[in-house]
């Protein structure tokens, strides 16, 4: 009688048989087959609801309050996507709607610059899960399949020992072993661990000062130093590209050099750090530099002092900068086209935190638009919207404690140094077309507005003295001087008849006394140093069109410098001479009186000036206009001008 025993030993990896009843092997044999069967449809099973598992996905929010600049009642909304300038919500009937980002007030703004970061990191990381959740069922399927062989294997295997011999038996046993270790070894983490942005708890490498200086060392202008805490970074702050060409919202500002030099030079730690609590640039950081270009020009926050896109305002030239209030030139978004001049793959920029600034990448970032490395290194890189690059400054900095959020200003920062007295505001319509160097430290601008061209020239000679001359599209021209001793930035004119730029009623329409008018109410403060003879002008363009038309309401001349207010209605009784009314028949003021509905603006210019002109008459006339005041004043020094500009609404 032939007696089969069956072990099984799946650590040792064997089948051993003997001899016993026949059935008994064949009833095990079926039931084994069934255990097999049923869990190879258990693994179909997972396999399967894994592969046509929801992924998820990001739902919008309920709708929310949205304030427009254009729209008298709030909107309510929700924020579905933000790209190109143009913001997508969804109304409370479910229509889409559009709207130009600069619609919206600043703390909206500010909400949908942050909802876009978030969704954008969303919709990255959900590419990334996908990645990894396929070479998962990749490599489920393999497990799968290749299990399924050796099951066959070992069934057919184990057929052939149920017939034949002991060392096919034992077969049989090694082929099931071999189906449990393969099946194993095919087990562990399938998906790249996700590098942990947030830690902080990392020794951080220290900036190489020799590395630092070849990337600097590329431009001319540039010179770098370092001790044992900074690399120091000196430039004039003029770069060697073009600038100001496709500015379409302009302040009025020009190029003009910078001492960053000496104790006033650009600061870059040598050892940065991450910080705990990295602050964000939606919320912080408007004032002043953020960043530092290889080519020693700053770079400021995307955000200009209003909280808005600069770049969406069309407030930067084709290299992505302009100038500020200083007549400093900087930019506000990465100059990603210095890459052209260090080499793909090295830095642009470095941060004031000490962190490298890279142009774009494919690798996955974090929140703040950089990613920590292997190394305990961190670097920023660059992206084609907004915030552009660093949307949080990463590592620690030292803020200035007389600001505050949202301007606060990082220390230890290089400053700027005033040229012209005086705010100088957007010049409507204007676009600049032209920037060329004429000369040593001299250079032109030119842009259009109101189908007319305008010309800015300006030089600098080696005492710091700068002439600006001003160029209408008809020739006449305006000439101004500014220099050390020759202004200062708080010489100001004020008027107690204006009131949050608009002049008030008790003002306007003044009634003529034998053909004389109440003269508007002046003050200013702050005369330059080598100001001989004060002069005052007050324009309006009638017809905004055509800018060489200009009606003249107030020509004075000949005032002296210690005089620091004319009272309400005593333009024509100092020490001083008087022009011609805004009709040429009166020597006398004249007040705005505008006869047609709408916002009519005005232009009240307070002169510093070396001398009274000689061409002027050293006594009141008609032939006094604001256009001859002008030109008369080109032929002596301009120390400095104080303007107050305001509107006439009916």
């Amino acid at each position: 009688m032939r007696t089969w025993r069956l072990y099984f030993s799946i650590v040792a990896g064997s089948v051993i048989s003997s001899s016993r009843d026949e059935s008994i092997l064949f009833h095990t044999y079926r039931n084994l087959i069934k255990i097999i069967r049923t869990g190879l449809l258990v693994l179909l099973s997972i396999y399967s609801v894994s592969t046509f598992a929801h992924q998820g996905e990001y739902h919008r929010e309920h709708n929310k309050t949205w304030h427009l600049m254009n729209e008298a009642t709030p909107i309510s909304a929700s924020f579905l996507m933000y790209k190109d300038g143009t913001v997508v919500l969804e109304d409370d009937n479910n229509q889409r709607i559009q709207y130009p980002i600069t619609s919206f007030s600043k703390e909206d703004q500010t909400f949908i610059f942050e909802k876009h970061i978030l969704i954008k990191r969303i919709n990255e990381q959900a590419v990334k899960n996908e990645s990894s959740a396929n070479y998962a069922y990749s490599r489920m399927s393999v497990r799968i399949f290749l299990g399924f062989g050796w099951l066959c294997l070992f069934i057919f295997i184990y057929r052939l020992a149920a017939k034949k011999s002991h060392v096919m038996g034992t077969i049989s046993g090694a082929t099931l072993s071999c189906l449990f270790l393969s099946l194993a070894s095919c087990n562990g983490d399938l998906a790249p661990t996700a590098n942990n942005q947030d830690v902080i708890d990392v020794d951080v490498p220290a900036n190489n000062v020799s590395t630092m200086q070849g990337l600097f060392g590329h431009f001319s202008d540039v010179s770098t130093t370092s001790d044992d805490t900074y690399f120091y970074v000196s430039s004039t702050g003029i770069p060697d590209h073009n600038m100001m060409v496709g500015i379409t919202s302009w302040q009025q500002q020009v190029p003009v050099p910078q001492s960053y030099t000496g104790s006033n030079s650009w600061s870059i730690p040598l050892q940065p750090e991450l910080s705990a609590s990295p602050l964000s640039t939606s919320s912080h950081l408007l004032k002043g530099a953020i960043a530092i270009g290889v080519n020693g020009i700053p770079i400021f926050n995307p955000l200009n002092n209003r909280g808005e896109d600069a770049k969406a305002f069309g407030e930067l030239d084709d290299w992505g900068g302009h100038c500020g209030k200083a007549d400093d030139y900087h930019y506000h978004i990465p100059p990603t086209h210095l890459q052209s001049v260090v080499g793909t793959g090295n830095p642009i920029a470095y941060a004031l935190d000490g962190f490298p600034i890279y142009g774009s990448t494919t690798e996955t970032l974090d929140v703040y638009l950089g990613k920590l490395n292997e190394d305990g290194s961190y670097q920023y890189h660059t992206i084609d919207a907004f915030p552009y690059f660093m949307a949080g400054m990463r590592g620690n900095v030292s803020l200035d404690p007389n600001t505050t959020a949202p301007e606060d200003q990082i220390i230890p920062q290089a400053l700027s140094t005033p040229l012209r007295g005086g705010d100088y505001g957007p010049l409507n319509g204007a676009v600049i077309t032209s920037f060329t160097s004429i000369g040593t430290n001299a250079y032109s601008l030119q842009y259009t507005q109101n189908s007319g061209t305008y010309t800015v020239e300006y030089n600098g000679d080696t005492n710091g003295l700068y002439t600006f001359k001003y160029i209408n599209p008809g020739g006449t021209f305006t000439t101004e001087t500014y220099g050390p001793g020759t202004t200062t930035s708080d010489f100001t004119l004020t008027s107690i008849a204006i009131s949050n730029g608009e002049l008030l009623d008790a003002y306007k329409c003044e009634a003529k006394v034998n053909n004389i008018e109440n003269s508007i109410p002046l003050a200013w403060s702050n005369v330059p140093t080598g100001t001989n003879a004060l002069a005052i002008t007050m324009h309006h363009f009638p017809n905004s069109a055509d800018t060489t038309i200009v009606n003249s309401y107030l020509s004075l001349w000949g005032i002296d410098p210690s005089v620091s207010e004319i009272p309400y209605g005593k333009a024509d009784d100092g020490s001083w001479f008087m022009g011609a009314n805004k009709d040429g028949n009166t020597i006398s003021y004249t007040s705005p009186c505008s006869p047609s509905a709408g916002v009519h603006a005005y232009t009240i210019t307070l002169y510093a000036l070396s001398g009274t002109p000689a061409g002027l008459p050293d006594t009141s006339s008609l032939n006094v206009t604001y256009s001859v005041l002008k030109n008369e004043m080109t032929t002596v020094t301009t120390m400095g001008t104080a303007t107050l500009t305001f509107n006439d609404v009916n």
